[in-house]
This record gives structure tokens, sequence and C-alpha cells, in this order.
């Protein structure tokens, strides 16, 4: 395939697009300029607090004319005319001289900031934005939006100024716009199930606004969800008495029925949707419904572990079946009770009333000449051998549609002899189709464990439950739903993490950032920003490096890192620098301004030595996707190189997702489609990769590409090696070499 190559991370450089630089000006909290160029503007450099104040008030409106009128009134209160005139026009000259004279325009409406990126402004965007998503049904997006409002957030209105009346107005506005947002979001994240996230969020409001009564309603809701009732006790007492000391009022009817309800009320386990399996489910519908059409006896066997998902798999596959539809689950104890299986069955089908001998002859009657019938077992290998031997039995003689589903395990048992030998026969006969599941793909884990938590995992927490589960659908389900249950997950802006603690909710997490924020100086903070982007394991000369690479002095990365270490923002293993939890990432990362977070990318790619899979999403953050396509197909080949094929095809998929299926040519999309499949093979996924090649056949048709009689060939390695589909397309393949017709 034809692409861009990545630079390994040395002097090279790639494509990359025209980025505006943006004043960037934070006026929540203490003010912070940093010019066009990266750098702060000193304390030194204002003059003046009169220069710094005109800034504010320019920026809580930028883009739009504030009348001189309005500023002179604001600044110079108790002056005349003329001399607050004068005074405008000197503060104005040194802002200029600060921010650039661009930065500010004058006509005849007032004073413009322009080209200016304002925290306000960013913040208050981003919270209307998750208002309209919490409204919309969209909660997981309306928390991950309001993460990164929060995240914006260093404080309330010019901290550093708490004496400008000028400022307690929109001081008061943006303050309560903060609260409001951080009580939808809990709500949200109620909603969501997030229980842990829905504490801290309140508790962040809380701290805010005492009197928050929607806030400690969420703190009930989540404390005895978590089986924490003291705590939801205590809030609804919490709540009584803030209500009475700050407003002199009593809780809402809807609050007391609340702590009413939450007293008796008990918590079921949702119901896991199905996910995953599209191919093997598929392939036993197909094998079901082609026995059901041609009337004859046929058995389907889902092989495989325990907690491999082959009863749900089974049920979904009979579910839409309207016909008769008869149900057993073995047991070791019936292992031994001659006919208990088949006993059990003929019950749901014979009236009790017959004698044992006729009823056993009416049941046999039934499923091999009657009504189509679909008889569902689950752990068959747990069967009596006398029941096996029925079975056997009604699948080889029946003249009417009589399908067993079954689900199997490879374990010793008193049948495994006797049901071995009746596959073998009915496999030799064509009525018998074997699937065997594996384990689940990392997407499909990412996707599973989703359905469970109300919200999409991290990458890493993906990664560590497949492992740890060995991509088990029951493993997968219980671990999710016991890191929830034990509050050791929450939401960052990469998706649900692990978290390491009580202390790294986001209260926690502002609180220490906010006194990182007054210790270090503009170039330290600089080089926390670098850390957000990089994310973790990094280490000291490769971020000097990074730093240097950004156009500041590498030398401020050292006192930086040793200061972040110290204020508990990272940790140092072996000399690789960490952050200390999650959240304090997701916190440094989210303040950052989009252009900034695309420029920190953008350096990190290029320069910085790690793996193409790792420089993968530097890529698609700087915004460029082709060079993100390129360092997945390296990563690709990397994996494929080390029988890493499961990494493999998640790299390829990525490449797939990058490209833009508009202006790739049909011998890159086929090219990809090939790779996917060739990824798919070793890890058993054959229906997937029969997808795959069967798009790239298409492409290599109507494009008239010379790949067919390579296809053909991995057509018919996708399927099983002695059925006569596969030898079909082997037959094929060696017709187009040939030069024959490839349809026979």
């Amino acid at each position: 395939m034809t692409r861009t190559e990545p630079s390994a991370g040395g002097d090279r450089e790639g494509p990359t697009r025209a980025r505006s630089h943006l004043l960037e000006v934070r006026l929540l909290g203490s003010l912070q300029v940093r010019r066009g160029d990266g750098g702060y503007v000193g304390a030194h450099e204002w003059r003046t607090s009169k220069t710094r104040h005109l800034l504010r008030l320019l920026a809580l409106r930028a883009g739009s004319p504030v009348p001189a009128d309005q500023l002179i009134e604001a600044l110079w209160p108790d002056v005349d005319a003329d001399h607050g005139r004068t005074s405008l026009r000197a503060a104005l000259a040194q802002l200029r001289r600060v921010v650039g004279p661009e930065a500010v325009q004058r006509d005849v409406r007032g004073l413009t900031l322009t080209g200016a990126w304002v925290d306000v402004i960013a913040f208050e965007s981003l919270v209307e934005e998750a208002r309209q998503h919490a409204r919309s049904g969209d909660r997981q997006q309306a928390v991950r939006i309001a993460r990164e409002a929060i995240a914006l957030r260093g404080g309330d209105l010019a901290d550093d100024e708490p004496y400008a009346d000028w400022l307690s107005a929109d001081r008061e506005r943006l303050r309560q716009r903060y609260v409001t947002c951080l009580v939808e979001a809990a709500e949200s994240s109620v909603g969501l199930g997030w229980w842990r996230d829905a504490v801290d969020l309140a508790d962040s409001a809380l701290a805010s606004d005492r009197a928050s009564e929607r806030s400690y309603r969420v703190l009930m809701r989540a404390h005895a969800h978590l089986g924490e009732t003291e705590k939801s006790l205590r809030a609804y007492v919490a709540c009584s008495e803030a209500l009475a000391e700050e407003l002199g009022a009593d809780p809402s009817a809807e609050t007391k029925a609340l702590h009413m309800a939450l007293l008796s009320a008990g918590n079921e386990p949702v119901e896991v949707p199905f996910v995953g399996r599209a191919g093997e489910l598929q392939r036993i519908r197909a094998a079901v419904g082609a026995a059901l059409e041609e009337g004859r006896g046929h058995a389907v066997i889902v092989r495989g572990p325990a907690g491999a998902g082959k009863t749900r798999l089974a049920r979904e596959a009979c579910g839409a079946w309207a016909g008769m539809l008869v149900e057993a689950t073995c047991s070791s104890a019936q292992a031994t009770q001659p006919r208990g299986v088949v006993e059990h069955l003929v019950g749901q089908v014979v009236p009790l009333s017959a004698e044992r001998p006729r009823r056993l002859e009416a049941f046999l009657s039934y499923v091999t000449a009657a009504a189509p019938t679909i008889v569902l077992i689950d752990d068959l290998h747990w069967s009596d051998p006398s029941s096996v031997r029925i079975l056997h039995f009604a699948l080889s003689h029946a003249d009417a549609a009589f399908v067993l589903v079954a689900t199997v395990q490879s374990v010793d048992t008193p049948a495994s002899e006797v049901l071995g030998t009746a596959l073998e026969n009915l496999r030799e006969r064509g009525r018998c189709t074997e699937v065997d599941l594996g384990p689940l793909p990392t997407d499909v884990t990412a996707t599973l464990v989703e359905s469970v938590l109300g919200g999409r995992p991290s990458a890493t927490l993906t990664n560590e439950l497949s492992a740890s589960t060995q991509g088990s659908p029951f493993l997968l389900i219980e671990t999710a739903r016991n890191l929830a249950a034990d509050q050791q997950l929450v939401a960052t802006a990469a998706g649900l993490t692990r978290t390491a603690g009580a202390d790294s909710g986001d209260t926690a997490a502002q609180g220490l950032l906010r006194r990182v924020r007054e210790t270090l100086d503009h170039r330290q903070l600089a080089v926390l920003d670098l850390c957000g982007v990089l994310g973790g394991g990094f280490f000291l000369p490769g971020l000097e490096g990074l730093v240097a690479a950004t156009g500041q002095d590498s030398a401020a990365a050292a006192p930086a890192v040793d200061a972040l270490e110290d204020l508990g923002v990272l940790e140092c293993r072996d000399g690789s620098y960490e952050f200390r939890h999650a959240v304090i990432r997701s916190t440094v990362y989210g303040r950052l301004r989009p252009s900034t977070r695309r420029k920190l990318h953008d350096v990190v790619a290029r320069h910085a030595p790690m793996p193409a899979a790792e420089r993968i999403d530097h890529w698609a953050e700087a915004g460029l996707p082709d060079l993100a396509c390129a360092a997945a197909l390296q990563a690709a080949e990397e994996a494929f190189a080390q029988k890493g094929f499961e990494e493999a095809r998640q790299h390829v998929r990525r490449a797939l997702q990058l490209t833009d299926l508009d202006t790739a040519t049909p011998a890159d999309r086929l090219s990809l489609l090939e790779l996917l499949a060739d990824a798919c093979r070793p890890l058993g996924y054959l229906e997937e990769a029969g997808e795959h090649l069967d798009q790239a056949i298409v492409l290599a048709k109507q494009h008239g590409l010379p790949d067919l009689a390579r296809l053909y060939r991995k057509r018919g390695q996708a399927l099983p090696g002695d059925s006569e589909e596969a030898l079909s397309w082997y037959r094929r393949a060696l017709a187009v070499a040939d030069g024959t017709d490839a349809r026979e």
C-alpha cells in the first residue's frame, strides 16, 4: 500500500497544516497570558494593575467591542471623562506593547480583543454543549464534555483580584455555571451507573455551593447504590443542616421522598446485551435455517471453555425461532442417570399421563417425523451416555426438521467417548456443524465492557481486562462489575480508567493542580503541559529533547519534573515518570486549549522515541490522519513479525478507520482489507476474514486489479480445509492463474 512514512522520532519533517498562533488568556484563577510564540507574559510586563484589568474586561467579551465609556466607568470610576480617556489610552498602549498591537482593535464602537483564545469563553461553550448532550439523552458524552469544561477552571474569575467589584457579577455568574455543570454531570453519571464519578462531581459542587440540594440527592443515590447506607443517610442530614443554615428552608418533597425510598431500595444488576460473535452467530443461524428448510436432522455444536459465552450465543441464535423449542441443561449430577436428559426433554413434549415407554416412543416420533423442532441443550458433555445415543439415533433417522443446538466443553466425562463417536458419525454424514469459540477480540472486549459500565473504557483498561480474563465474556462482565462496585473506576478524557485510590477524584485533582500553578513558573508550567500530552512512561532525557523541540529552554525540564514529583503530580519508577493518578493527567490534558494540544502532539509524534503503535494517537490528535495511518501500518507490520496477530488486527483496523475512503485508491483499500484478513485467519476469526476478503474480491473485479488468484486462494484458506466451498475457491484461483474462466 502506498503510504506516507511517519517520522521515527528524529529530525525529519513531515507534512503539517498551518496553525493560527492565538493569544491565550486564562481568567479563571490567577491571570495567565501566553503569546502566540508560546512564551508567557511575566508579571513585571504589565507595569500597572490597570493594564491587567483592561485585558480582563476585553477578554470577557473577546471578539465583541466594549464601549470606551464602560471601560472607563469600571476602571476609573472616580475621575472625570477627560482624565478617564487619557488613562484608557495609556493602559491600551501598554497592553498593546505586551500582547501585540494587532491583538486589540479600536473603532467607533469601542475596543475589541481579537485573535485570542479565552478560557472563560471556551468554558461557557463547553458547559452549554454538555447541557445539550444531557438533554438529548447522551449522558456519556455529556459527562465527557463537562469534564473538559471543569478542567479549564483554575478557580473563580480573577482569584488574584478578590476586591475587583467590577468583576463581581461575572464572577458569581461563572461560579453558578460551574456548579450547575458539576451537578448536571453528576446526575448524568448516576444515569450511567458511574457511582464513583457521581460522588466526586457532587462533592466538587458542594465545595462551591454548600446548599446545592441536587448535589445531595446525587450523593444519597450513589452511596446507597454502593451499599454505603450510613453515608447516604449522612448526606440527607447534611442537606437538611445546610439548607436550614444557608436558606432557612427544609429539604424539598423530592429529597424527602428519595430519602424514604432509598432506605428500602435494592439494586439489581442490569442485563448485559449480546455483543460480538457476529460471524459465529451467522454460521449457527445459517446451519439451523438450512436444516429446518430441508427437513432433516442436524446437530450444531458450540464448543468452548467455561465462560466463553456458549450458552448466550446458542440462545441468541435460537431466539427468533417461533416453532417448537425444547430446552435442557446438563450437570455433573445427571451424568450417571440413564436417560435423564432425554426424560427431561420428553416431559416438555409428551403428556406426563402417558406410560414411560410410550412417552419416549412418542417423543422420538414427534422430533423425527412431526413438526420442525429445535432442541437446545446446555453442557451436553455432562449428559448421560444413554441420552446421547438416543439423540444420535433421532438425528440420524429424522425425516422432519429436527435440529440439536448444544454447548460443549472439552472435558473428560462419562459421556465423552459416546459423544465423540456420535459427532464423528454425524460429521461424516454432513449432519453436524461445529463452532469453536475463542477469546473475544480486543475491540469486542471494549464494546462488552462499555455495555457493562455504561461508558467507553480507556485503551489501557481494555487491554488490562482482556489480558487478565483471557477474553472470557463471563470473566470480563464479572471483573468489570466488581471494579465498578469497588469504586475503582473513574471517567477520564481517555475513557474509563482504573483509579489508584479515593484521593484521585475531581476535587482532589483540581485542588492539587491549583497548588501546582501557584508554585511553578511559566517555563515549568509549559513542561507540565507537555507531560499531560505524553501521558506517562517518559524519561528525563527524552523530555528535555521534547522541551527543546517546542522552542523552549530544555533546562526547565529537570526542575519542573522534580517539583511535580514533590507536589505529588508525578512519580518516578525506575527512572520513568508517570502521573500519580489518571484523573490528574486527564485534568492537565483537558485544560490545554485545542490548538496547543495539536501542536504538542505533533512535537511528540515527530521527536519522541517511541514504538510506532504509540505514535498513532499522537499523529491523529495532531490532526494528521495520513501520518497516523502510516504509523498504524508500521505498527501492524511489526506485530506481524512478532506473530502478534491480535495487535496487528487492531492496528490494521485503525489504519482503515483513518483512511479517507473517498480519496484512497482501490489498490490501497484492497491492501488494507487483505491485511486485515491475514491477521484474522491465525486467530481463528475465519468468518471475519472471509468478509474482508469478499470485499477485497469485489474491489479487484470492479477495478480490474491483478489480485484475484491470490485473493481466491486466501478465501479458501478462510474456510474449513476439507469443505467443498474451500475447494471451490482453490479451483477458482487455479483457473485465474491459468487464464481460464474464474467462474468455472
